[in-house]
């Protein structure tokens, strides 16, 4: 019998496709490439918190958006055991977030990712032209648990709270 997990005591999460979250997962992946939601407080992504869970998201994920690394973390990506249910194992601490508002400055961000360069440009000009560069300083690797996602953590908005 192995010894009980002990999991962090936030339950703030972070929605990101599901191919980011195992690029993460496996190391292929260190930094986040954020615009937000449109659903998000005052219209502008916050990064707040110094460490959060990823929220696999398959909204809006598509081979297209990613670079031909990311694309081939798509072959079997797993899809969720039963609708609603969303699991939940990689737990991310933040180094630091930078704004970014010239493309120029994005560009040795851009092998540490796997989004395509069209998907990072369309993102960084939807509605104002920034990103945030959020730099990963740690993934914890848990075992999974599958949380139901309520009403409240749909939509287009990047955080939610995930149940006790």
């Amino acid at each position: 019998m192995s010894p009980a997990v002990t999991l962090p005591e936030t339950h703030t999460a972070l929605k990101e496709w599901a191919v980011v979250c195992r690029a993460i997962g496996t190391g292929v992946q260190t930094v986040l490439l954020r615009k937000g939601g449109i659903a998000e407080p005052g219209g502008m992504f916050r990064c707040e918190h110094a460490a959060f869970w990823l929220y696999p998201t398959r909204f809006h994920q598509g081979a297209e958006a990613l670079t031909p690394a990311g694309a081939a973390l798509l072959e079997g990506l797993e899809t969720p055991a039963s609708p609603g249910l969303v699991p939940i194992g990689l737990y991310i601490e933040v180094g630091s977030v930078h704004r970014i508002t010239e493309i120029p400055d994005i560009i040795p961000h851009l092998h540490r990712q796997i989004l395509s360069l069209d998907a990072v440009q369309q993102r960084f000009h939807y509605k104002r032209p920034e990103l945030f560069v959020i730099e990963i300083a740690r993934v914890t690797v848990y075992p999974t648990r599958f949380v139901q996602e309520t009403p409240g953590m749909a939509g287009c908005h990047s955080w939610v709270e995930l149940p006790g």
